[in-house]
C-alpha cells in the first residue's frame, strides 16, 4: 500500500521536459545532431553515441505519456475510490489541461501577429527544412477564427499555435482512456484486467495512447499484484543479483533512448553507429510504440531501484517537475520569437561557438521568464480551479442523496 508521495516521479517530469527544451534547441540550430548528416562532422556524437540521450524528445514524450497513465490510476487503486471521484477527476483533467493549453496558445497568437516570431529567417539561414514551417498555419487566420478553434477545437488545433502542443490531445484522450478503463475494470480479477491490458495494447499498435496502458498496467502491478511482490522479495534476497539485473536494464534502457529517432534509417546504415544493431526497432509498428515505448517502459519499472532516483530527487529536478507542463508549453514560443532574434542579430558578429553560447543563455532565460509568468496565470489557477471543480461536482452529488 503507498500513502507516501513519490518525489522522484517529478523528478521524472523535470526530466522529460528538459529532454524536450534540448532537443529543440539543437533541431532549431544544429539540425545535424538531430536529424544526422550524410557528411561525418563532430556532431555525429549526438546519433552515434549515448550522448542522443540529449536529442532523444520521442522518448520524453512517451515518458510523459507512461508517466500520466501511472499518476492518474495509481491513487485509484491505493485508495479504493468510487466511481464518481473517477468522474470528478475526468471533469478537473479537462481544466487542468485546457486552461494553459489555451492561454499560451493566445500568447503564441499575440507574438505572430506582432511578428515577432523568426524562425523563418533561421531556417532560410541554415536551411533548414523542420524549422522553417511552424506557424504557416497561422497566416489567414484572424482574432474570431482563433478565438472560435480555441473555444471548439482547443485540442485538436493547438499545434497550430504551439507545435509541441501536438500531444496535449493525446495526454487528454489517453487520461480519458486511462480513466474509462478503471471505471469499468478496476474491480474485476487481476487477471481479467491484464487480459483487458493486453487486448487494448495490442489493438492500440503503433499508437502513443499504448503508454497510458503500459503506465496504468505497471501501477496495478505495484499495488495490486501480490504474486509479483512475492517474487520481487526472493530476488531481493539475492541483493547482488537483483540489483546488477535491474542496474543492466536500467541502462539498457538509457542506451534505447538515445537511439537517434529522428535520424533516416538511411544514414545509420550507410555510417558505423552502435546502434546499427537496433535499426530493427525503429519501425514504429514493431512491438507498438517501438524503441521509444520499450526504453520508457524500462526506465519506469527499474529507476527506482537504481541511484539515480536519488537525483530525480534532488531540489533542481523537483523544480523541473513543478514547472515543466509550462516549460513544455511555452519553450518553443521562446525558440522561434527572442531567442532566434538573438541568433540572427549576434550570427555575423561572433565566433560560432560564441554566438551558440549566447543564443542558448537567451533560450533559458527567456524561457524561465516565460515559464514563470505562465505558470502564475494559467497553470497554478488551472489546478486551483480544477480541484474546486471535481469539489463542487462531489459536493452536488452528496446534496442529492440528502432527502
Amino acid at each position: 500500500m503507498l500513502n507516501k508521495k513519490d518525489i522522484s516521479l517529478d523528478g521524472i517530469r523535470g526530466l522529460a521536459a528538459l529532454i524536450v527544451f534540448l532537443t529543440h534547441f539543437l533541431a532549431a540550430f544544429k539540425p545535424n545532431a538531430v536529424f544526422g548528416s550524410a557528411q561525418s562532422s563532430e556532431l555525429e556524437l549526438f546519433y552515434k553515441t549515448p550522448l542522443g540521450l540529449i536529442t532523444a524528445g520521442n522518448f520524453a514524450v512517451c515518458l510523459f505519456f507512461v508517466l500520466s497513465g501511472y499518476v492518474l490510476s495509481v491513487k485509484h487503486f491505493t485508495h479504493r475510490t468510487q466511481d464518481v471521484d473517477i468522474y470528478g477527476d475526468t471533469l478537473k483533467r479537462y481544466v487542468r489541461l485546457g486552461i494553459p493549453l489555451a492561454l499560451t496558445c493566445f500568447l503564441s497568437f499575440l507574438i505572430y501577429k506582432g511578428g515577432f516570431y523568426y524562425n523563418h529567417q533561421v531556417a532560410d539561414l541554415l536551411a533548414n527544412n523542420w524549422f522553417r514551417d511552424y506557424f504557416n498555419a497561422l497566416k489567414d487566420k484572424n482574432y474570431f477564427s482563433f478565438f472560435r478553434e480555441i473555444l471548439f477545437q482547443l485540442f485538436v488545433k493547438a499545434h497550430d499555435y504551439n507545435p509541441p502542443a501536438w500531444t496535449i490531445g493525446t495526454e487528454l484522450l489517453g487520461s480519458y482512456l486511462t480513466f474509462g478503463i478503471l471505471v469499468v475494470a478496476r474491480k474485476a480479477k487481476i487477471h481479467y484486467r491484464f487480459g483487458l491490458y493486453l487486448t487494448l495494447f495490442l489493438l492500440l499498435q503503433g499508437n502513443h495512447l499504448q503508454n497510458f496502458i503500459l503506465g496504468l498496467a505497471i501501477a496495478d502491478a505495484r499495488i495490486n499484484y501480490n504474486h509479483i511482490e512475492g517474487k520481487m522479495a526472493i530476488v531481493k534476497n539475492n541483493r547482488i543479483l537483483f540489483y546488477l539485473t535491474i542496474n543492466c536494464l536500467f541502462i539498457f534502457s538509457l542506451l534505447l533512448a538515445s537511439f537517434p529517432y529522428y535520424v533516416p534509417q538511411r544514414i545509420l546504415i550507410s555510417s558505423s553507429s552502435f546502434y546499427n544493431v537496433f535499426i530493427f526497432l525503429d519501425n514504429r509498428d514493431i512491438f507498438g510504440g517501438g524503441i521509444t515505448m520499450i526504453s520508457s517502459f524500462l526506465f519506469f519499472v527499474t529507476y527506482r531501484y537504481t541511484i539515480y532516483k536519488v537525483w530525480l530527487e534532488t531540489k533542481l529536478m523537483q523544480i523541473l517537475g513543478q514547472y515543466s507542463f509550462m516549460l513544455y508549453l511555452t519553450h518553443f514560443l521562446s525558440l522561434c520569437s527572442v531567442t532566434s532574434l538573438v541568433y540572427l542579430k549576434t550570427i555575423n558578429k561572433m565566433s560560432i561557438f560564441a554566438n551558440l553560447f549566447l543564443t542558448f543563455g537567451m533560450y533559458v532565460f527567456s524561457t524561465i521568464l516565460m515559464t514563470l509568468l505562465m505558470a502564475k496565470i494559467a497553470d497554478f489557477p488551472a489546478i486551483r480551479i480544477g480541484n474546486q471543480l471535481k469539489l463542487f461536482y462531489l459536493n452536488s452529488l452528496d446534496n442529492q442523496k440528502i432527502p
